[in-house]
């Protein structure tokens, strides 16, 4: 899937799944319109740019989960749609959605979002976490709740931090760093990607092996994480 806006130049697409947008956007959506990707209300495949329906046009940031899609208006709000079979929505339920809807809990000042495979990180814009979905069938602890349960509405991640900076979903892990610089990670540690020097699954955020407290950014991937 990829995402285009509009701005005074014309169109411009993004290479990255995340992008931040210029004030008095629309968003586009073209490619596998399965399950309802497009948010255009639909599920079938475009091959050229379609608006995402909700008639808004101050979208400020939008990422990719693996089968969900999500967008961040300027006013805080956050919307989902695509594929919900396991709560990646957000919406309360396991229900699919093929157009815009707001992601449940009433929150309105959220900052940015990550999608992973099968669940979702939450930040706003007052330093505090959320997390909801969980790995079929089950979860390997990627929302940091301290337990194995998948969620379809979000829940704040366990440890009593109140000031995360940056976040990053992978498959089956998360990471997220505060604004003083510590990295944590949680979830499937199958093949070490949550560099805490062994391969444990966490279900609640610990801090990443070697003692450094100035990062500054996190990517995750499939089975692998890095950090600068």
């Amino acid at each position: 899937e990829k995402f285009y806006f509009y701005n005074d130049t014309g169109f411009e697409w993004t290479d990255d799944f995340t992008s931040s947008i210029q004030s008095s956007t629309i968003l586009y959506a073209a490619g596998q319109g399965t399950v309802g990707y497009m948010g255009d209300n639909t599920t079938t495949n475009k091959s050229s740019p379609v608006t995402v329906l909700g008639g808004f046009t101050d979208w400020n940031s939008i990422n990719t989960g693996y089968r969900a899609l999500f967008g961040i208006r300027n006013n805080g709000i956050l919307y989902a749609w695509g594929e919900g079979y396991d709560g990646q929505l957000g919406t309360g339920d396991t229900i699919d959605k093929s157009s815009p809807v707001t992601v449940s809990g009433g929150i309105t000042n959220w900052s940015s979002v990550a999608g992973g495979e099968r669940h979702t990180l939450g930040l706003t814009a007052t330093g505090v976490l959320y997390a909801w979905g969980g790995d079929f069938p089950t979860p390997s602890g990627e929302l940091g709740t301290n337990d194995a349960i998948k969620r379809s509405s979000p829940v704040t991640v366990v440890g009593g931090i109140t000031n995360w900076n940056a976040i990053a979903a992978g498959q089956d892990f998360s990471a997220g760093i505060t604004d003083t610089g510590v990295l944590y990670a949680w979830g499937d540690n199958s093949y070490g990607q949550l560099g805490t020097d062994d391969a444990i699954k966490r279900s609640s955020p610990v801090t990443v092996a070697g003692g450094i407290t100035n990062w500054n950014a996190i990517a995750a991937g499939q089975d692998f994480s890095a950090g600068i």
